[in-house]
């Protein structure tokens, strides 16, 4: 499961400092708003970004087996279609997906 971060900003162009500004390849003129830096932390950023994927979906495997529990445990197995077990996993369980 990939993990990703997003920012959102809202600023008018023409609010900012003509220092603030660059401009780009076309001539028009943007604002730069980050950039990707190597340091001596990025390995550990790397690891901490990969430790929490690892948490995240380890956390949603364990709940999927605790659901499936719960609708065995409270509609036993059966062969065939069973219309209470199918609404409470469907319409109980799912609903929070």
């Amino acid at each position: 499961m990939p993990i990703t971060t997003s920012y959102s900003l809202s600023f008018g162009i023409k609010e900012l400092e003509e220092n603030e500004k660059v401009t780009m390849p076309n001539g028009m003129k943007g604002v730069n708003i980050g950039g990707i830096s190597t340091s001596k932390y990025n390995d550990d950023l790397i690891c901490a970004r990969d430790n929490g994927a690892r948490i995240i979906w380890a956390t949603s495997s364990i709940e999927k087996k605790l659901e499936d529990l719960v609708a065995k445990y409270l509609f036993t197995i059966k062969i065939g279609i069973v219309r209470e077990r199918d609404f409470f996993i469907n319409e109980i369980i799912s609903s929070s997906r």
